[in-house]
């Protein structure tokens, strides 16, 4: 069986209330409701028949056993329940859903597992771009560290041999220290070179 539209004509079948498999779909109901009424998320139908539409569609509601969107019993039972009721009438439903006529996504856990795991697929790039941006800061942030402490350590150094080689204040140390110290230079300043 086609999907079932409230309205068709020369321009088109708009509306579609019924599933692929010719039953009537709620949730397409309801977005159609919302078309004819007020519009939905910016869709209003105004197109050919809109009254025949309506009246279709109301009929289809007590077919089905159930209270049109906004009805004085929908916001009684929204009372009782708690719950909130439709603003306009307007249920929650995919605008894909309402313009395509198809079936809306499956209660079904195996078909939520799939999407599930799809979103995920498609969000596992984004996330190790994150993690590769992260990366970089941290490691520019440690980069900057470490020169800044070898420079200053070298800076440190060579204070100590101006100090040796002109020996001023009496400054005295032995060779032993000083070639640990120049030693040292060297030490720093190859283990900064390398990478990561």
């Amino acid at each position: 069986m086609a999907v079932k539209h409230l309205v068709s004509d020369k321009s088109g079948d708009h509306l579609p209330y019924t599933g692929d498999d010719g039953k009537p779909d709620h949730r397409l109901m309801g977005a159609a409701w919302a078309a004819l009424h007020g519009g939905y998320r910016g869709n209003k139908y105004e197109g050919p028949n809109k009254a025949e539409a309506i009246s279709k569609l109301t009929a289809l509601y007590k077919s089905e056993g159930m209270d049109t969107p906004g009805s004085s019993s929908e916001r009684a039972k929204c009372r009782r329940t708690g719950s909130s009721p439709s603003v306009k009438g307007t249920p929650t439903v995919d605008r894909s859903v309402m313009s395509a006529g198809k079936n809306p996504p499956s209660n079904d856990p195996e078909d939520r597992f799939q999407e599930e795991k799809r979103e995920l697929e498609l969000e596992a790039p984004r996330t190790q771009v994150e993690g590769a941006k992260r990366d970089i800061t941290s490691k520019k942030k440690s980069g900057k560290g470490s020169f800044t402490l070898v420079a200053i350590w070298i800076f440190l150094v060579f204070v100590i041999l101006l100090l040796q080689g002109f020996g001023i204040a009496g400054f005295k140390l032995s060779d032993t220290v000083l070639l640990a110290a120049i030693g040292s230079i060297t030490v720093c300043a190859s283990r900064a070179d390398e990478p990561g």
